[in-house]
Parts: C-alpha cells; structure tokens; sequence
C-alpha cells in the first residue's frame, strides 16, 4: 500500500507514481527487457483497477504482460504462489518488487542460479546501514545462513541484504497452497535455507528502495545527475526536466527538479532539490525544497514547503 510515501498513494499504487514523468512501473519493466525478459506476470491487489485501466493492450514498456489480482492481500510469498498458479508458471522465473529500481544483471543472476542447483537465489545488494533491511548471512559458498530482519544499527552480522530480486524454482514455494498468505522472508527462504537449498549473489549495481521520500526523491535526482541511465527519451534543462506542457515563469528559480506534465511555476517561486508532480501550481514567491508536491497540488504565493511530501 505504500503507506511510507502517504497521502500520494491513497489514490495511486506506489508503482504507478511517476519518475523523472514515467511510472515507476514502467523503469521496472525496461530494466527487465534489457536483461532479456519477454513476459511479465504483475500480482496485483491495492488498487489494481490502476493498472489494468493504465495498460490496457496488456503491455508494458513494450513487454506482454498479464495481470494476475489477488483474491486478498496475500503477503510476499503468497502473492507470487498465486501469480504462478494463475499464469501456469512451471519453469524457472525471475520474481521482483514492484518498487525496486536497479541495473543488477538478471540474466547473469538466472545463469548463477541454475549452476548452483538450489531452488531460490537472492539477489543481495551492500548498504552502509542495514538497519532497516534484511540481512542476509552466507557461506564462502554463497549459500545462505541465516535472515535476520532489520538488526539494530551497529550490529548486523553482514552489510548484505535482501535486494527484493530472486530467482526461483515453482518448488520452492510449493510448500504453501494457491491462496494461503505467506512471508517468502518469514516462511520460505528460512525452511529453504536449512535445507542448504537458498544461494545469493552479491551485486553491486545500481539498487534503490524507493519506499520512503528520501529514496523516492533520489531515484527522480539519480536520472538527472545521470547516476541511471533512462531509457525513455528524456531532454534535461540545467540539472533538471520540464515536460513539455509545463509553464515556468522566466523569473523562478528551478534548480535539481523535476516539472511534469501541466505544472505552472509563477515568477519568483523556487523550486529545488524536488518533484512536481501532474498539475502542481507552485504560487509566485512559494518556495519548494527537497519535497514531492502532489498531482493538482497547490502552493499559494508566499508559501514555504520543505522535506515533506504536500497535497494542498
């Protein structure tokens, strides 16, 4: 539900928000492609409407993709039981957040797995604080020794952690029924791991959470200050990028910013270090730092807004 990124996501699932003007949906899906994947499963539950109502030639980015809902929320592992159930999966696949931007080798990530023999591979990515992932301890192997969720700061056993990328075997998870909720971080990786049966794979490639507003701003100022490669057909302007039905007074002040479709900036108002979404007005002599403004959202002349996310 992305609540982390709330009120944005009360009316739109947190893939669909717009980065750099794109949903994020759609930089997953490139990414996929680059990689070599031809088919898309996306499970579906809050506000799944969305993207059926967005994609309605069953593609995305090019990619054929079929939408599989949930009858009920039914936790990480239970949400991709049901998305093999309902797509016949019955070979080897790649499973993903929704909300992870990365650059990490799919395909070389398929061929380390298959190697190896196990029925799950993680993807784990190295970050400076591990306190709020999960870690993941492994052999010289790489074979998976223990999870252990969100450690204390300081006191991680690995600066590991879980990237949200995996390939899997359907065995893995037949350990549960078509529509039984279940964690693949509580439940299944666990019993995989005693079995000796769940590998990972260091990666240091581009990986971002984009979960909270900190991250979700970084993925947007990752693309302008070329840190990720975009794939769609973006032209930035001094550090930053205006769609082309917005209007910026010749005397604001935008720097680091992303100006998407229909937005009104008024003379004097500054904007830096943030994204106006769809239909943001920013009044004149507003200033905006380090924040997301809403789509339709307005800033009244004068008014300051900062490291916040802002709806009107």
């Amino acid at each position: 539900k992305g609540t982390r990124l709330h009120p944005l996501t009360y009316h739109n699932p947190k893939q669909m928000l717009p980065i750099v003007g794109f949903p994020m949906l759609e930089w997953v899906a490139h990414s996929l492609a680059s990689h070599g994947v031809s088919e898309i499963v996306l499970s579906t539950s809050y506000l799944s409407e969305q993207f059926l109502a967005a994609y309605p030639a069953m593609e995305v980015a090019g990619i054929p993709t079929r939408f599989v809902v949930e009858p009920e929320p039914l936790d990480t592992a239970g949400a991709i039981r049901w998305a093999m159930q309902e797509a016949n999966i019955d070979d080897t696949f790649v499973a993903i957040n929704g909300d992870v931007i990365s650059e990490i080798d799919i395909g070389e990530l398929v061929r380390v797995h298959r190697a190896r023999g196990g029925l799950a591979t993680i993807a784990t990515h190295p970050v400076a604080d591990p306190s709020s992932y999960d870690v993941v301890v492994t052999d010289a192997d790489d074979r998976v020794q223990a999870f252990v969720e969100k450690p204390e700061r300081g006191i991680a056993p690995s600066m590991m952690i879980n990237g949200g990328i995996y390939v899997l075997e359907p065995k893995a998870l037949l350990s549960i029924d078509a529509g039984e909720s279940a964690s693949i971080e509580r439940r299944i990786f666990p019993a995989l791991a005693s079995d000796g049966l769940l590998f990972a794979r260091p990666d240091e490639s581009y990986w971002l959470d984009t979960g909270t507003l900190a991250n979700f701003l970084c993925a947007n100022f990752d693309v302008l200050a070329g840190r990720r490669r975009s794939p769609f057909e973006h032209q930035f302007e001094r550090g930053s990028w205006y769609a082309t039905t917005s209007a910026v007074h010749t005397q604001a002040n935008v720097s680091a910013a992303v100006v998407d479709r229909h937005c009104r900036i008024d003379r004097h108002a500054v904007v830096h270090h943030s994204v106006l979404m769809p239909g943001a007005v920013i009044g004149a002599g507003a200033q905006v730092e380090n924040s997301v403004v809403g789509p339709g959202a307005v800033v009244t002349a004068g008014q300051r807004i900062t490291d916040t996310i802002f709806s009107g």
